[in-house]
C-alpha cells in the first residue's frame, strides 16, 4: 500500500501517512487503535511523517509440481525419517544392517548398525527418536537414535508388519496367527495377551493416533478392519476394497485411509473415508501395481509407486484423483517410501540392493537471496555473484532492463557478474532469475563506476521485485541504490521527526489554551 505524501516499492512493509489517523476526543493522551498518543497528535496537526510496518519477506517462493531433486548413494529397501532430527534410516535387507543418513546432506552418520536377519519393516518414533525394526527371525531391532545403541527383543513367530501409536508409543505387530502383539516402546517388553483381530489373513496395518484407531487389511477377505486402539475391539464392520489388499496408510486430519492391492487385474487404491458413518469407498486408478504407500502428514497427499518403479503418483483422496506422476527414470522397483512431514519431502528406495535413494520435492520459484552489488573503479577488476534459492536450483540469469558498466558482463548460467568496468558512470539494471517454476524473481540493481582511487561504498540491497510486478529502475522511485525497503534520503532523521511532533503538540496545545483565554476574556 502506498500513502499519499509517501513513497515505499518494499511489498514487506505497510507505509501509512499520519494525517490519515484522526485522534478521538477521549483518546488525545492515549493510544488511539494501536498508534502512540503521540503520533495521533502529530498527525492530527497535519505532520505529514510515515509510519512503516514492517511485515515478512518481500518476495515469498511459489511451489509447483513434484521433481526428482536428487538421489542418496546410500540404498536400501526399507526406509524411514525421523522428523525431529533430520535423520533417515535406510535398511539393507540383505546385510542386516541399518544406516543413519542425514538428509539435509545426504551424508551417512556413522556406521552401519547391525540388527536382526532379514528385516522386514521399520518405523520411528519422532518423539523418542527410537527406530523399531521387524526382523524374519522373529526379533525386533530397537535403536536408539541418540546413542545408537541397538537391542534385541523376541516378538514370536509369524510376525508380518508393523505401526506405531506414537501418542502412547506403542507398537502394533501384524502375525500370520490373525492377532496383533503389543509391544510398551518405554519399557521395550512384550504384552503378554495378544489382541485377537476376527480376520482370515492380517497383513498390514496403519495407525490414527489421533482418533485412536488401527485399520488392517485382511488380504484374503478383501477388506479393512478397524480396530479401537484403547479398548482393542474392533469398530463396526469391515470395509470391503479391491482384491489382496496390502499396504495401508492414512491421513488423521481428514481420516482417509489408503489401501493398495496386488492384484494386476485390479491396479488400484482404495480411499476409505473413515469419518463418514458408516464408511464409505472410492477407487483411484493407477495402471499399474503400486509399493508401499506413503501419506505427506503436512497436505494429506498420499504416495505409491508404481510396479515398474518408473513413476511415483500423487493421490489426492478427497477427489480420488492422480494429481501428478513423476517420472523415476534409473529405478527399477521402488520397494518403500517415507515422507518428510517438515518439507514433503518424498524418499523412494529402490528395490536393487546397492541402488541409490531417489529424491522427490515439491518445485519452487526463485527468490533473490544475494545483496547489492558494490561500487566499482574504471580499469580495476570487478566481481559480484547474483545469487538465488529455488527448486531446481536456479540457472538462468539474464539483464531484462537497463544495463550493465560498460566492460561487464553476467554469466547466464552463474549469475556472476564480471570484467573490468571502462565508463566513469551510474548504471542502473535489472536481473531477471528463472528455474521453469513461475513467478520469475527480479531485483533492480545500481553500480556506480568511479574514475579511479576506492569505491563507491555498496547500496543497501536490491529491489526484489514482488510476483506479478512490473520491475522499474531506482531514479525512478528516488532510491538511491536499490533497497526496496529505503526511502531516499531526504535530511529528515527519526530524531528530527520526533522533536517535531513533540514541538507540534506543544505549539497545538499552547494555541488551545490561548483560544479559551480569549473565549473567557470575550465572554466577561
Amino acid at each position: 500500500m502506498k500513502a499519499s505524501g509517501c513513497t515505499s516499492d518494499d511489498s514487506s512493509s505497510t507505509v501509512v501517512a499520519m494525517s490519515q489517523f484522526r485522534p478521538s476526543r477521549r483518546l488525545s493522551q492515549r493510544a488511539h487503535r494501536g498508534v502512540p498518543a503521540l503520533l495521533v497528535a502529530a498527525g492530527s496537526a497535519g505532520l505529514a511523517a510515515c509510519l512503516v510496518l514492517t511485515g515478512a519477506g518481500a518476495v515469498s517462493a511459489a511451489t509447483g509440481p513434484y521433481v526428482v531433486a536428487g538421489t542418496i548413494a546410500t540404498g536400501g529397501r526399507l526406509i524411514a525419517v525421523d522428523d525431529s532430527t533430520g535423520l533417515l534410516y535406510l535398511v539393507d535387507q540383505a546385510a542386516g544392517a541399518v544406516t543413519l543418513v542425514d538428509a539435509s546432506t545426504g551424508k551417512p552418520v556413522g556406521a552401519p548398525l547391525a540388527v536382526g536377519a532379514s528385516p522386514t519393516e521399520i518405523v520411528v518414533n519422532p518423539q523418542t527418536h527410537d527406530a523399531f525394526v521387524l526382523n524374519s527371525d522373529a526379533t525386533l531391532s530397537i535403536i536408539d537414535g541418540r546413542t545408537r545403541g541397538v537391542k534385541s527383543l523376541s516378538v514370536g513367530a509369524g510376525a508380518q508388519n508393523i505401526a506405531i501409536d506414537t501418542l502412547q508409543n506403542e507398537l502394533y505387530i501384524t502375525t500370520k496367527a490373525n492377532t496383533l502383539t503389543v509391544i510398551d516402546g518405554d519399557s521395550k517388553t512384550v504384552e503378554v495377551t495378544p489382541v485377537v483381530v476376527p480376520t482370515k489373513a492380517m497383513l498390514d496395518i496403519a495407525i490414527d493416533s489421533t482418533h485412536r484407531r488401527a485399520y488392517i487389511t485382511d488380504f484374503t477377505d478383501a477388506s479393512v478392519l478397524t480396530v479401537d486402539l484403547d479398548t482393542r475391539k474392533q469398530v463396526g464392520v469391515a470395509v470391503k476394497v479391491a482384491a489382496k489388499p496390502q499396504s495401508i496408510a492414512v491421513d488423521p486430519k481428514t481420516q482417509l485411509v489408503y489401501v493398495s492391492n496386488d492384484a494386476a487385474a485390479a491396479s488400484v487404491v482404495a480411499v476409505i473415508k473413515a469419518s463418514s458413518a458408516p464408511p464409505t469407498v472410492s477407487f483411484i486408478s493407477t495402471g499399474d501395481v503400486g509399493s508401499n504407500l506413503a501419506v505427506d502428514p503436512r497436505t494429506g497427499r498420499a504416495f505409491i509407486c508404481t510396479d515398474s518403479g518408473e513413476a511415483l503418483l500423487s493421490l489426492d483422496g478427497a477427489t480420488a484423483k492422480i494429481l501428478q506422476s513423476v517420472d523415476l527414470a534409473g529405478s527399477s522397483i521402488a520397494r518403500d517410501l517415507a515422507v518428510s512431514g517438515v518439507d514433503g519431502t518424498v524418499y523412494a528406495t529402490d528395490f536393487d540392493a546397492g541402488s541409490p535413494t531417489t529424491v522427490v520435492r515439491e518445485s519452487v520459484s526463485p527468490v533473490i537471496s544475494s545483496g547489492a552489488p558494490s561500487g566499482a573503479t574504471v580499469g580495476v577488476p570487478y566481481s559480484h555473484r547474483v545469487t538465488a534459492t529455488g527448486q531446481p536450483a536456479p540457472a538462468s540469469f539474464r539483464v531484462t532492463a537497463g544495463s550493465l558498466p560498460d566492460g561487464l558482463s553476467i554469466e547466464p548460467a552463474t549469475g556472476l557478474i564480471s570484467g573490468k568496468p571502462a565508463t566513469v558512470g551510474t548504471f542502473s539494471f535489472t536481473i531477471t532469475v528463472r528455474n521453469g517454476v513461475n513467478p520469475v524473481a527480479g531485483a533492480d540493481y545500481v553500480i556506480v563506476v568511479a574514475a579511479g582511487g576506492a569505491a563507491t561504498p555498496p547500496p543497501t540491497g536490491p529491489a526484489t521485485t514482488p510476483p506479478g510486478t512490473a520491475t522499474t529502475p531506482p531514479g525512478a522511485t528516488g532510491r538511491s541504490g536499490g533497497s526496496a525497503g529505503t526511502l531516499a534520503s531526504t535530511g529528515f532523521e527519526p530524531a528530527s521527526a520526533v522533536a517535531l511532533a513533540v514541538a507540534a503538540l506543544l505549539g497545538g496545545a499552547a494555541m488551545m489554551l490561548s483560544l479559551q483565554r480569549r473565549r473567557r476574556r470575550s465572554v466577561r
